[in-house]
């Protein structure tokens, strides 16, 4: 999972100065221009590396295994955990997103989703009906899950990402100086 996360969080990582400064500045043309941009290249790096694992996933679990069992259930095991992967990105980009442009509870709440929203509950209640395979299933069903969460919140704000000269900001969830 790493191995996916660390390229795609790069790009985040790139994006959230670029973002957080233009938002302070209040260019909010490049500031959303970085964020189309991040959204694009994340998408396509997490496309990239799901073609990758899907195609080949005997290669990635042969790094650390030679015994014919494990690749053959790891394989498996990794075609059903890197399922949705391809739309990764997009949640990580949202969140860090949010980090950059000072909405501390919403990118918080993104942070946790995933985690301790979704796949914690899942991982405990899908073994119960699938066996093994819910522990599996847990994680792609987890991950749409937190996407759709981020992108919710996204869409719900629109305006001030995409069309920033019509946003008028509302309260911040940031403790202002005086």
């Amino acid at each position: 999972m790493a191995l996916v996360g660390m390229p795609i969080m790069g790009i985040v990582q790139g994006m959230q100065p670029i973002v957080g400064y233009n938002f302070g500045s209040k260019q909010f043309d490049r500031m959303s221009l970085a964020i189309k941009l991040a959204m694009r290249y994340g998408l396509s790096l997490s496309i990239t590396l799901w073609l990758l694992i899907q195609l080949f996933p005997r290669f990635w679990v042969g790094m650390f295994t030679n015994d014919t069992a494990l690749l053959d259930d790891g394989s498996t095991a990794m075609r059903i955990l890197f399922a949705v992967s391809f739309v990764y990105g997009i949640q990580m980009i949202i969140n860090g997103m949010y980090q950059s442009l000072a909405k501390a509870r919403i990118a918080l709440f993104l942070s946790l989703s995933r985690q301790t929203l979704y796949t914690i509950p899942l991982v405990l209640i899908l073994p119960v009906f699938f066996g093994v395979q819910g522990v599996w299933f847990a994680f792609p069903i987890a991950d749409s899950m937190a996407v759709l969460t981020a992108v919710v919140f996204a869409y719900r704000d629109r305006t001030m990402l995409f069309k920033p000269n019509e946003y008028v900001e509302p309260e911040t969830d940031t403790v202002q100086a005086k």
